[in-house]
């Protein structure tokens, strides 16, 4: 190989490392499961789109540095923040929460050890340094920060609902009482039932409640799927 071959050959190694560089590592992933197999949706980063992510799948991303907005689209949406810095390498969880009629797609950053676990039995193939641990971008103490804070907002917004509803629906169901007509009697039983529900949700989140939670949490007891099913993106603010 003549010195001038090999020169040039240094010259573009040298020019891939530097734009590796200045761009990070993002790591979307889903784990197969038979909840929502059927939903599919399309990640973006903002509007641009990444991918469409399947029960079982690994996208792998580069975006450049700064704060980006990742969007998890279908019907409904999910998004989550994430301030991304240069050589840094980043984990987000992707899955989905079965609604009423359809399921919403859910998205949340998560920590390296986490995710390693995973994404080996989703694609044993896809090799990720593990050692390497100075560039992941999360650690579990960030993560666990992040967990309770979205529990306590959690409990307080589903209290808060539970006894709005239970109020609002009260003084309709009054109201109708005080028309003393009969007509008007299955309307009345129906908004007091409604109004019973909205104030046994508030009983159900409890501040009470609420602080055995996060103390059953920081001891380490798991959170349950269908904890992890009623969390939406303002719970993580």
């Amino acid at each position: 190989m003549s010195p001038r071959y090999l020169f040039t050959l240094v010259i573009l190694f040298s020019s891939l490392l530097i734009q590796a560089q200045d761009y990070a590592t993002v790591y979307f992933y889903r784990k197969a499961s038979f909840k929502g197999a059927a939903i599919n949706y399309n990640i973006y980063d903002d509007t641009v789109l990444i991918g469409k992510m399947t029960p079982g799948q690994v996208l792998v991303y580069y975006p450049k540095p700064g704060t980006r907005q990742f969007v998890a689209k279908m019907e409904s949406k999910s998004s989550t923040i994430v301030i991304v810095e240069a050589g840094k390498t980043y984990f987000v969880e992707c899955g989905v929460s079965m609604g009423v009629v359809v399921g919403n797609p859910t998205m949340r950053q998560t920590t390296s050890q986490r995710a390693l676990l995973v994404i080996a039995k989703i694609n044993p193939n896809l090799k990720i340094d593990a050692t390497d641990v100075g560039n992941f971008a999360m650690d579990e103490t960030q993560y666990k920060s992040d967990t309770l804070r979205a529990l306590s907002n959690l409990y307080d917004r589903k209290r808060k609902n539970g006894n709005t509803r239970g109020v609002i629906f009260l003084i309709w169901g009054i109201a109708g009482l005080a028309q003393a007509d009969p007509a008007v009697l299955p309307g009345v039983i129906t908004v007091g039932v409604i109004s019973a529900t909205g104030f046994s949700q508030a009983s159900k989140y409890n501040r009470e409640k609420a602080n055995q939670a996060v103390i059953d949490y920081q001891n380490g007891k798991p959170l349950t799927a269908k904890i992890k099913s009623k969390f939406k993106e303002k719970d993580f603010r």
